[in-house]
């Protein structure tokens, strides 16, 4: 709510996000807050108005990663069709940035990548459908009976609708930003959805190596300092002249 309110104020801001990201999708979806979520009853009010909400209300859905996830699948009809000399281009991608990734999620992606390579020799893509679809819809926090994939995308989609920064005006100066966020945090997940120096060039983003409370516990210097830098951003940039 705080980035939502910063984006509509029609001056230069001072603002410091704390344990946030670009949408509050991933937190209801994947997030260790999923698991609060009463996914049966939310399946079962969707398959009785199945049509209401397909035909009526998901048109009306308006979220920012639907472009990004026609760009993948683009790509990844790429991938098939340069397969499986693709997966050794993306066998080092991954090498040169597993180091940046979180390790919950680096950990994913390697199954995955093992998942694929152990496969070569098979042309038929179809063994490896189950283990891609990882990517998208994959949440440990899940309940372990299946959901549609329908109700997990109409209800990130109704978040990105409320929540999505990408939705917002940018705010006047994003260099006056500066996010903290956790590399593990469980409750606010960032992979596989837009990132917030895409929807804000200029601002940064400063990482701490914890999770969302620990974070909160044992790092106050990090937020207390990035309010700091960019209260002085501020300060040097529009009033060192007053």
């Amino acid at each position: 709510m705080a980035s939502l309110a910063a984006s509509s104020w029609p001056e230069p801001l001072t603002f410091v996000p704390c344990l946030s990201w670009s949408t509050a999708s991933m937190v209801w979806t994947q997030g260790v807050l999923s698991g609060a979520v009463s996914w049966a009853e939310l399946e079962e009010q969707y398959r009785k108005d199945t049509a209401v909400y397909e035909q009526q209300l998901y048109p009306l859905i308006q979220s920012p990663e639907e472009h990004r996830w026609k760009n993948l699948f683009k790509m990844g009809q790429e991938f098939a069709k340069n397969y499986p000399e693709s997966v050794n281009q993306m066998e080092s991608v991954q090498k040169q940035e597993m180091d940046d990734q979180p390790e919950s999620e680096s950990s994913l992606y390697s199954s995955i990548i093992s998942s694929i390579s152990s496969k070569r020799t098979n042309s038929n893509l179809a063994d490896n459908k189950r283990t891609l679809q990882q990517l998208h819809l994959h949440s440990p926090n899940l309940p372990n009976k299946p959901i549609s994939a329908q109700v997990i995308h109409f209800m990130r989609g109704v978040m990105d609708e409320c929540t999505h920064l990408g939705h917002f005006s940018k705010p006047v100066d994003p260099s006056l930003i500066i996010a903290v966020t956790a590399k593990q945090d469980a409750y606010m997940p960032r992979d596989r959805v837009t990132g917030l120096t895409d929807i804000w060039p200029g601002c940064e983003v400063r990482y701490v190596d914890r999770g969302h409370v620990s974070a909160i516990l044992f790092n106050q210097n990090v937020f207390r300092k990035a309010i700091i830098d960019s209260f002085n951003r501020q300060i040097s940039k529009y009033f060192s002249n007053a």
